[in-house]
This record gives structure tokens, C-alpha cells and sequence, in this order.
């Protein structure tokens, strides 16, 4: 069995840069989502979605978001 891969406070403060982060929303779930506040990088949380997606083939972070929320 694979150990649950972490989102943590580094991760997040590099997401932060691009706008997005990881959110853990309740019952051990968490989800990929939009900042509210600041300078807004993103029309929605799909927008950010579509974006770490996009991005996995090149980005560490990304391709660890992408573990993270829906572990693959």
C-alpha cells in the first residue's frame, strides 16, 4: 500500500504564486481551487483545475496536486 501523499505549507505558498492552492474541504477530501482574494488568476475553480492539468507534464507541483486530490 502507497503512503497518502501530503499537501503541505510549502506546496501551498508555491500554488499561492499561480493562484490555486489545495483545500482540504471536510472528511479527509480536499479539491483544487481558485484563490478568492488577492489578484484573481482564475475565472472559476475549473479554470484552475484545467490549469494544474495542464501543467502536470512539466510541473512537480502540479503532478503532486494532482496525487493529492485525486490520487493518481
Amino acid at each position: 500500500m502507497s503512503k497518502k501523499t501530503r499537501w503541505n505549507t510549502d506546496d501551498s505558498a508555491r500554488a499561492h504564486r499561480d493562484g490555486w492552492d489545495v483545500f482540504y474541504v471536510g472528511s479527509g477530501k480536499c479539491e483544487i481551487q481558485r484563490l478568492d482574494e488577492g489578484v484573481i488568476y482564475f475565472f472559476s475553480d475549473a479554470n484552475a483545475i484545467e490549469h494544474v492539468l495542464q501543467h502536470a507534464k512539466s510541473s512537480k507541483l502540479c503532478r503532486k496536486a494532482i496525487k493529492t486530490v485525486y490520487g493518481f
